[in-house]
């Protein structure tokens, strides 16, 4: 039974919950998360993407940015250099733990996640001067167009 947008949100936030260097779970606009008040870094935040149908398959493609704020230090900018390969470094880890989680077998009879994912850093983002990678995944489920779960 393919899963629904709310399900795999809610699977998304577990995988956040259970991870022991992640702190903060949101799903959203990347706008919103610049103005959000309550974030306890490492944080990732769920971006929703395209869903394409294409005949008894649905592909759904979401960003999840996985961040860690950085402590500028404009008195030596090179300590903040070193720190931001530091963020960058820890949080690709991470994005490769949440991809192994979205691999998982027990997932397979609601999606599975398309084997080619892009990782594209980012630096001094948001007004919290993050640091972190956005992790572009596709998850495929199957698409039965059954009549009769339709509310008529």
């Amino acid at each position: 039974m393919a899963f629904t947008l709310n399900q795999i949100i809610a699977l998304t936030k577990s995988y956040v919950a259970a991870h022991k260097q992640l702190n903060t779970f949101q799903f959203g606009d990347p706008w919103e998360f610049a103005e959000s008040e309550e974030v306890l870094y490492p944080a990732l935040y769920m971006v929703n993407g395209n869903v394409v149908v294409d005949g008894k398959t649905l592909t759904h493609t979401f960003n999840l940015l996985i961040c860690d704020r950085i402590d500028y230090n404009k008195d030596n900018p090179a300590d903040s250099n070193s720190q931001e390969n530091e963020v960058l470094s820890d949080m690709r880890e991470v994005a490769l733990d949440i991809l192994a989680l979205f691999n998982n077998a027990a997932n397979r009879d609601n999606f599975y996640l398309v084997n080619s994912a892009t990782l594209e850093p980012f630096t001094e983002q948001f007004k919290d001067w993050t640091a972190g990678w956005n992790l572009t995944i596709q998850l495929k489920q199957p698409m039965l167009y059954n009549r009769c779960q339709v509310p008529l």
